[in-house]
């Protein structure tokens, strides 16, 4: 799972020893996510909400990795070769009927291109995902398409920015 270091500063903070302290956290550092962004707030979203987030949040990918350019690009080279692999098991799921698979396959993609910044993406995997939990095999079906579209957005604008 990702790990924000300003939330992870922030929490040790609260309960380390005062001793040795670690840098504080400044007022303008991201502790965390808002509670806009939790899944709860995203499954009520339609699709041109979900489209209007950005197809590639570098800023994102950037504070996960820690400002780690080499990490950030092997990375990225990792999620654009196994996404496609992770869209087309997905799609043998949905042809097969088994939503349940195909729900625990949305997670997977959700959670990789989350993990890079891909936020339009990833908000498109969480609408799947929860479909999945609802047993909705049809609603995943017709967003398979735009998952697609979505994916090839987001490698194209990784690999403008990124290599």
């Amino acid at each position: 799972k990702p790990v924000d270091p300003s939330r992870l500063r922030r929490i040790l903070q609260q309960w380390l020893p005062r001793h040795g302290r670690l840098n504080p956290v400044t007022e303008n550092q991201s502790v965390g996510s808002k509670p806009a962004d939790s899944a709860a707030a995203l499954e009520g979203r339609d699709e041109a909400r979900v489209s209007a987030e950005p197809i590639f949040d570098h800023a994102a990918m950037s504070r996960h990795l820690m400002g780690d350019q080499e990490l950030m690009r092997d990375v990225a080279e990792a999620v654009l070769t196994e996404v496609p692999q992770q869209i087309e098991w997905l799609k043998i799921q949905v042809a097969n009927g088994d939503v349940q698979q195909a729900f625990a396959q949305a997670h997977k993609i959700k959670g990789a291109v989350l993990n890079v910044g891909g936020k339009a993406l990833g908000k498109l995997a969480l609408a799947m995902e929860t479909a999945g939990r609802a047993n909705d095999l049809e609603t995943i079906r017709r967003k398979v398409p735009g998952l697609e579209q979505g994916f090839q957005q987001l490698r194209a604008e990784m690999e403008r920015v990124l290599f």
